[in-house]
């Protein structure tokens, strides 16, 4: 994975990604071991790690955003076809001020197996007035380390 700029220095992947209350607390082997526990097949495992390469990579690039200084908004829009869960589908639509201080904290994925991605708003786009803003004063939706148990018996290899 490339390094991604901070505002002060350059941090890795890995040191940005260790600001965000769910990527920082999980490592492919910590994924591995819990996908073994539920006896997913190996082919599973490895293709849900693939696929979780580009989710890390762009959650890096989004927390260097939010470092960057920059006024900068971020819209949490579902990815993909998986539905879901209670908590995440009420994230849906809502807008991140990304250069408040702890912005960082908000952004998806909020448990492993979260469909749910933040995309900038281009600046020449103001979110409306009508969007809601997530405060970073009010804590992290952050919560559950999964999004359900769904995602041990999910078929991620013939996706």
């Amino acid at each position: 994975m490339q390094p991604a700029m901070t505002r002060s220095n350059t941090q890795t992947t890995a040191q940005l990604l260790d600001r965000h209350p769910l990527l920082r607390r999980l490592s492919g082997q910590i994924i591995w071991l819990m996908f073994e526990e539920h006896e997913a097949p190996l082919e599973d495992i490895q293709a849900f790690l693939d696929g979780l390469q580009p989710v890390l990579q762009e959650s890096a690039e989004l927390i260097a955003a939010a470092l960057s200084g920059k006024e900068l908004y971020a819209r949490i829009k579902l990815a993909g076809k998986v539905t879901p869960c209670r908590k995440c589908a009420a994230m849906v639509e809502k807008v991140i001020a990304l250069h408040q201080e702890g912005a960082e904290r908000l952004l998806p994925p909020y448990g492993l197996g979260c469909p749910l991605r933040a995309e900038i708003i281009p600046s020449a786009q103001e979110p409306p007035d009508n969007s809601e803003l997530l405060d970073p004063a009010k804590g992290s939706p952050h919560g559950e380390l999964l999004c359900g148990e769904w995602i041990f018996s999910h078929p991620w290899s013939r996706q």
